[in-house]
């Protein structure tokens, strides 16, 4: 019968019995054993209790497995999914027009009569149950999602619903999560501002954003997205998050960008949104026009500081104004100050219409298209169409461009070269061939204990190519082509002591070397090895980083100690540890110059992986903080493109570091603004009473505000300060001279201190950084012992900490 089963096809429940249709007399159970022999004709015995003999043989052969929600004892069809098997009746799968033929089709392949198709489906197997549950609440004319539907039913019922030709239930499916990840502001507002669906938590984003894409429900995409960058675990935003069944879901690399420049926006749209309502600006029947001045002043400062302890209030649709939030901010230092009623009621239009506003605008801060969306921007609020005769489409802007980066994507960029370490190359026989020819080779693989040979050519450079030359090296990387370069001897063995070890051994005929370096990699090795012969120096003004990390890969591998040593301290000349060098720079808006030899900004990525090769750290901060700038942020996800055209990615844990720093970085900031700007005054002031200076400290502090939120790209750093500029001598913000130079201090040993402390507030190890005492991110010397993160000397301020809510 297992045979019968594997064939597709099981005895029916309900079929007569049929004693020349009876399984054989050894697999029949006990108890319905016939009492006297019957004579072996081939066919199979009676079945007194088919499902019960269903059931005993799928135990007995252990490789399916019965599950216990959807098994109908009067099923007749039968579904196979991951090695779970499902009993239903057809009129319940009749509901679906792709299963009712399917059943069709196995019908005309059952052996015996009486016996029920089986219908394998590749699907898992939880989401094949929600789905079949949907269907047999609909075939009993209910409402085929449960009361309060988790996100797996969700997923099941859109997903298989839309695949297995069930459009109505994929459509009911997605209108229950639009009722949350609506898009209209007023439905928003009564849900209680909620995100997502009961039940639902923000990893759970995740594949609401997968399933957006998977249905087109571009509606759901900004309230999603949004719930995405509220992921705590920045672990799983990148690697995805694990369903109970195992299945992972992740993010494609396009999404994944997206997401990461949508937090950065958002940060600046929630503070310009606190400018604007909290702007300093008072009717006038206003009957305290002093105190409340002050009070709007203060509630600048308060948001600033609000930001800087919980990445809740980085959401620029959060309420801003109302009895919860007065209740806070007019307390502790603030206590003494109040609004009147004109000017709270002025607070609750203006922030009315300013998140109405945000909200029309959210696929332009986002950076996406949704059509449909009640919004004005013609470029991502309407349905893309062919040009039309007499309108010109490039013409179109968004309203908000130039004031938030705009991300570019391209496919073919999405191209990883793994290295290969289980294979070398072997030559047929060691005669010369013409350079730029083609020569035959054989690969050898020993991958899982076994051999195979397979042919490849070999390509010989044509820049460094020798005839007689006895250094031999060949590059190889799997996808490419390997490519051999010859050159003299001597002009390894000087620099190499891997090449000077192997001449001392083989004198006569030196062995090949080979390396999984690209061969552009290998050229930028001989071209700084000749330079060096030819100029006393291994690179010139022009070199290009590309020629650097090359020769610090390369350098390391053929221990070639002083073109190392060259390399490395020309990266650091960038990348630095000393504080000094940064404070003498003062470039805005990061601490690190790239020549332009060097590129943009996207070398940090490269820099971090040489600091994890070369296990150097302190090249880390800085290189972290350069990835938060990039504007474009498809090198993040897509890789930086090396001059061979290869790509270079971070790794996952390092991309989840970038993310951590973003929002550090903007807690560090809004921090910063706080503590420089706060509204003590010199002990010194020559200002009436100290009176003056301090109104003057608060609207400086509201100004930065204000210029943060109207970036275009936010200075996510906290060494991006001018103190000494033209905004304390503006009207209504003048300083004495003794407060100018309190505010210049403050800000010098804020500079320091977040100097010391940025391990700790990127989240990563460094040990020996500064003057740190930090355990955790920068011991004295380097261990291999786990020490505890709440010992980190920042454990309630950062992101990265569980406090940090």
């Amino acid at each position: 019968m297992l045979g019968m089963f594997l064939a597709g096809s099981y005895p029916r429940s309900d079929s007569p019995v049929d004693p020349s249709h009876a399984p054989p007399r050894d697999r029949l159970p006990n108890a319905t054993m016939p009492t006297e022999d019957v004579p072996d004709t081939g066919l199979p015995e009676a079945v007194l209790d088919p499902v019960a003999e269903i059931e005993r043989i799928m135990s007995e052969a252990g490789l399916i497995q019965q599950d216990m929600e959807v098994w109908d004892p009067l099923g007749n069809v039968m579904i196979l999914a991951e090695g779970v098997a499902f009993l239903a009746h057809d009129s319940v799968l009749a509901l679906s027009p792709y299963l009712l033929q399917r059943i069709n089709e196995e019908r005309t392949k059952v052996l015996l009569p009486g016996w029920i198709p089986v219908i394998r489906l590749d699907e898992p197997a939880a989401d094949l149950r929600h789905f079949l549950r949907a269907l047999s609440r609909s075939h009993d004319e209910l409402d085929p999602l449960e009361p309060n539907p988790s996100f797996e039913s969700i997923w099941a019922c859109a997903t298989l619903g839309q695949k297995y030709e069930r459009p109505d239930l994929r459509d009911q499916a997605l209108a229950y999560v639009k009722s949350y990840c609506t898009d209209n502001y007023d439905s928003f507002h009564a849900n209680g501002r909620q995100r997502l669906p009961p039940g639902f938590e923000f990893p759970h984003a995740i594949g609401l954003l997968n399933l957006a894409r998977y249905t087109n429900a571009h509606t759901l995409l900004p309230l999603v997205i949004m719930s995405c960058t509220m992921i705590a675990n920045t672990e799983i935003l990148v690697n995805g998050w694990t369903r109970a069944d195992v299945i992972k879901v992740q993010l494609t690399s396009d999404d994944l960008a997206l997401c990461i420049a949508a937090e950065r926006r958002m940060v600046v749209r929630a503070i310009e949104n606190a400018g604007k309502i909290y702007k300093v600006q008072i009717p006038m029947d206003c009957v305290s026009k002093a105190g409340c001045q002050d009070a709007l002043v203060w509630l600048n400062i308060w948001h600033a500081h609000m930001v800087s302890q919980s990445r809740r209030w980085h959401d620029p649709l959060k309420i801003l104004w109302g009895l919860a939030v007065r209740k806070k901010a007019f307390a502790g230092p603030g206590e003494n100050l109040k609004l009147c009623k004109v000017c709270r009621g002025m607070l609750r239009v203006r922030q009315d219409e300013i998140l109405r506003r945000t909200w029309r605008e959210l696929p332009c801060i986002l950076d996406i298209h949704v059509p449909g969306w009640p919004g004005n921007c013609p470029v991502h609020c309407v349905e893309r169409r062919a040009d039309v005769p007499g309108v010109d489409s490039s013409s179109l802007r968004c309203p908000l461009v130039g004031l938030v980066p705009t991300l570019y994507f391209n496919q073919h960029y999405l191209y990883a070269l793994p290295d290969s370490p289980n294979e070398c190359l072997h030559y047929h026989s060691s005669s010369t061939t013409p350079s730029g020819s083609v020569r035959c080779a054989t690969t050898t693989s020993t991958d899982g204990g076994r051999k195979s040979v397979a042919r490849v050519d070999v390509v010989l450079d044509g820049e460094f190519w020798c005839e007689g030359g006895k250094g031999r090296l060949i590059s190889y990387k799997d996808g490419l082509q390997p490519v051999e370069f010859r050159v003299d001897r001597t002009l390894l063995e000087k620099h190499s002591a891997t090449f000077a070890s192997d001449v001392k051994k083989h004198w006569q005929n030196p062995p090949i070397k080979y390396t999984s370096q690209t061969a552009e990699d290998v050229r930028h090795l001989f071209r700084a090895l000749r330079s060096k012969d030819e100029t006393g120096s291994f690179f010139t003004p022009h070199t290009t980083f590309h020629a650097v990390a090359a020769c610090i890969r390369l350098g390391l591998e053929f221990m070639c100690v002083e073109l190392y040593n060259t390399a490395m301290a020309k990266v650091k000349t960038y990348f630095t540890d000393d504080f000094k060098i940064v404070r003498s720079r003062r470039t805005r808006p990061l601490p690190v110059p790239i020549p332009p030899e060097f590129g943009g900004l996207d070398i940090a990525i490269p820099v971090i992986n040489l600091a994890r090769l070369t296990n150097t750290p302190s090249l880390l901060p800085l290189a972290f903080i350069a990835c938060t700038k990039l504007n474009d942020l498809k090198p993040l996800t897509h890789g930086f493109r090396r001059d061979d055209g290869t790509r270079e990615r971070l790794s996952p844990e390092d991309l989840g570091i970038v993310m951590r720093a973003c929002r550090a970085l903007h807690t560090s900031f809004s921090a910063c603004i706080v503590e420089i700007y706060e509204s003590e005054v010199s002990d010194e002031c020559v200002a009436l009473n100290g009176d003056a200076c301090k109104a003057a400290l608060r609207r400086i502090c509201g100004k930065w505000l204000y210029n943060f939120g109207r970036a275009s790209t936010p200075p996510l750093d906290p060494f991006c300060m001018h103190w000494k500029e033209p905004l304390m001598k503006t009207e209504g913000s003048r300083l004495c001279h003794l407060c100018t130079y309190m505010v210049v201090e403050r800000g010098t040993v804020t500079d320091e201190v977040n100097w010391k402390e940025l391990p700790c507030i990127l989240g990563i190890k460094v040990p020996g950084w500064s003057t740190c005492v930090c355990p955790v991110h920068s011991p004295e010397v380097e261990s291999f012992m786990e020490v505890d993160i709440e010992a980190c000397i920042l454990k309630d301020k950062m992101p990265w900490s569980s406090t940090y809510q």
